[in-house]
């Protein structure tokens, strides 16, 4: 990317490396890979800033240690009271969870829709726009797939959002519960749990 190459990249990193330190490896990372990666931008590249989105469920350590490698690192926390009132959607930069929806048109229409409420990005583009409408009134199922698809790859290669992720959850059960097919959209089987879970 940074030599033109390419648009857009994604690195699948396992481990992530955010919490080795300076002089040791910590909580299964070994290497900084985003430290390292950012060093080499600016030593080869001659990149002078950088933003590292370090973004865990618990404390990032190896990033903050990212400063005894000549890294500049302005932490910024936020209230966790005031974030959906005073950081989403209204800074220049934000980050946010999208838990699954049951169907492409819902996802597409909540958040990718011009116009759309939690449009977080505030994306707007023609031919995705034309073909999510009709979509919805196409009755022939393989057209219709075919056009989500191509919603897919235009989101994808032009939309405003970075998707680090794809996550699933994994369920633990008791053998004292039944249930049927478990959905992987939300936890509790796609919150439906009441409904679909029994007594054995």
């Amino acid at each position: 990317m940074v030599e033109g190459e390419v648009d857009n990249a994604y690195a699948l990193v396992r481990p992530p490396g955010h919490h080795a330190e300076a002089d040791e490896s910590r909580g299964f990372c070994i290497l900084g890979n985003a430290v390292i990666a950012i060093r080499h931008a600016q030593a080869v590249h001659r990149i002078e800033r950088i933003a590292t989105v370090d973004w865990d469920v618990h404390h990032g350590n190896g990033t903050e240690h990212a400063a005894k490698a000549g890294i500049t690192i302005n932490v910024i926390r936020e209230p966790n009271d005031g974030y959906w009132s005073a950081v989403w959607m209204n800074k220049p930069w934000g980050m946010c969870y999208w838990g699954g929806r049951p169907a492409e048109d819902g996802m597409f229409s909540t958040t990718y829709a011009a116009g759309a409420d939690w449009n977080d990005t505030f994306w707007e583009h023609e031919r995705f726009n034309i073909l999510l409408v009709e979509a919805r009134a196409e009755l022939d199922d393989a057209k219709r797939r075919e056009m989500y698809f191509e919603m897919q790859r235009i989101v994808s290669d032009e939309g405003g959002v970075v998707v680090p992720m794809f996550n699933n959850y994994v369920f633990a059960m008791s053998t004292k519960i039944e249930h049927k097919e478990l959905q992987g959209n939300w936890d509790l089987d796609g919150a439906l749990w009441m409904e679909r879970w029994w007594f054995a």
